[in-house]
C-alpha cells in the first residue's frame, strides 16, 4: 500500500515537472481526489475536505464528527480521565494567614517559610516569605507549616495589591 502511494506521488512529480506546472497543486489535487473509498486523502486524514482552486461550500471544509466518531472520542477522554485520576492527589484548602513551607526546586527540599496572603483560585494562592517577597504558587508546591513553628511575614501594603492585581509576581524558584 505505502509502495503504491509512493509510486502515485513520484507520478505526480513528473508530470507536474514536466509540463512545468505547480507542484503544490499538483499534490493540492491528488490530496483533494477522492479514492475508491469515495474520501480523499485529506478527508481520511482530517475528517474534512481542504480548499482547492475549485469553488466548495463552507459548511464542506468543517470536520464532520459521525455518531461513531464522537462516541470514539468520548470513550477516548473518559479513558485518559482514569489513566490522570490514578495518580492525582487532591490537597486541602490554605486559609489565607496560615504559615506554610515553599517548596525550593534547587535544593529539592521544604525549605522556605512563607504566609498565605490570598487564595488566587482553589489551586493558586499568593504567598509572602518573611523577607516580604510575593509569589504565586500551586498548592502542590506548599505545605503547611509545623504548629509550632511561628513565621513573622508582615504584608507589604505598598506593593501586594498592585502585584495581586496585576498578576505580576517574582519568582526566583520557578521550575
Amino acid at each position: 500500500m505505502a509502495e503504491s502511494a509512493v509510486k502515485t506521488v513520484k507520478r505526480i512529480i513528473k508530470k507536474a515537472n514536466d509540463s512545468k506546472g505547480d507542484l503544490y497543486k499538483a499534490l493540492q489535487a491528488y490530496r483533494a481526489t477522492p479514492l475508491s473509498s469515495g474520501k480523499s486523502p485529506a478527508q481520511l486524514l482530517m475528517q474534512r475536505r481542504i480548499k482547492t482552486s475549485i469553488p466548495i461550500h463552507p459548511q464542506l471544509l468543517r470536520p464532520s464528527d459521525s455518531e461513531s466518531n464522537i462516541e470514539h472520542k468520548i470513550l477516548e477522554k473518559q479513558k485518559q480521565k482514569q489513566y490522570a485520576d490514578v495518580k492525582a492527589k487532591s490537597f486541602k484548602p490554605i486559609n489565607s494567614g496560615e504559615n506554610v513551607r515553599m517548596y525550593h526546586y534547587d535544593h529539592k527540599q521544604w525549605s522556605i517559610p512563607a504566609t498565605v496572603v490570598k487564595e488566587v483560585t482553589p489551586r493558586s494562592y499568593v504567598i509572602q516569605t518573611r523577607d516580604g517577597t510575593t509569589y504565586r504558587r500551586n498548592r502542590r508546591d506548599l505545605k503547611p507549616a509545623p504548629l509550632n513553628e511561628n513565621v513573622t511575614c508582615e504584608p507589604d501594603t505598598k506593593v501586594m495589591p498592585e502585584m495581586i492585581a496585576n498578576k505580576v509576581i517574582p519568582s526566583q524558584y520557578d521550575r
